[in-house]
Order: C-alpha cells, then structure tokens, then sequence
C-alpha cells in the first residue's frame, strides 16, 4: 500500500521500518515483565495444595495396583524356580501355575482403576 495522503481526508501509513517496529515491541514487552515479575515469582513460590495434592482414592488405586502387580511377579518367579527344580515336582508346578494364574487376573482390573483415577485428575 502506498505511503501517500488519501483524497479522503485519511492520513497515509506511518512510516515504520522493522527496527522501529521492534524496538517498541522490546520496549513494551520489557515493561509488562518489569510489572508482572513480583507477581510471577510470588505464584511460582508457593504451589497450591490442592493442585499438586493427589486424591487419596487414586492413591488407593496405585498402591492396590502394586500389590497385584507384586503377587505376579512373585508368583511367576515361583513358577519359574518350580521348573528349574530337579526332579520337576509336577503338583508343586501345577500349583505355582495356579498361583500365578490368579495373581495374573487381579492385575489387569487393578491396573484399568489406576489409569482411570489418574485421567480424572
């Protein structure tokens, strides 16, 4: 768009370059930050409680996805030492197989609580 007088009793554009358009944005900018800074630290100093608080029945769910969690574990590794035994105890294996079976089962339905507690806070 020219930079020239409007017949229309309308001024033309000012006469901007970049460094002129930048020097005020820094200018603005710096003294909007000199304003907002004590307030900025001042929010950042002391976090809410009740924003970095976890619910205690999401934390109720974790710690009964970790004890699931747990059992299966243990009770695979007894699995596992049930077959490396020799002679192989085959009611012992059945049983650890059991074991790990059940402890297997509790983990999943533990776990789908966990994550749903955690995407509600």
């Amino acid at each position: 768009m020219p930079n020239t007088l409007v017949p229309a009793a309308a001024e033309g554009l000012p006469r901007i370059s970049r460094r002129l358009f930048m020097r005020g944005t820094v200018a603005a900018s710096a003294a909007a930050a000199a304003i907002a800074a004590p307030a900025v630290i001042e929010a950042a100093a002391t976090p809410s409680v009740d924003l970095t608080a976890i619910p205690t029945e999401t934390v109720e769910k974790i710690k009964a996805w970790q004890h699931a969690h747990r059992a299966s574990v243990q009770t695979h590794k007894a699995y596992s030492e049930s077959l490396r035994a020799k002679p192989i105890d085959k009611a012992e294996c059945n049983r650890c197989w059991e074991a790990n079976l059940v402890a297997h089962r509790a983990v999943g339905p533990a776990r789908e609580a966990m994550i749903f507690a955690l995407w509600r806070i």
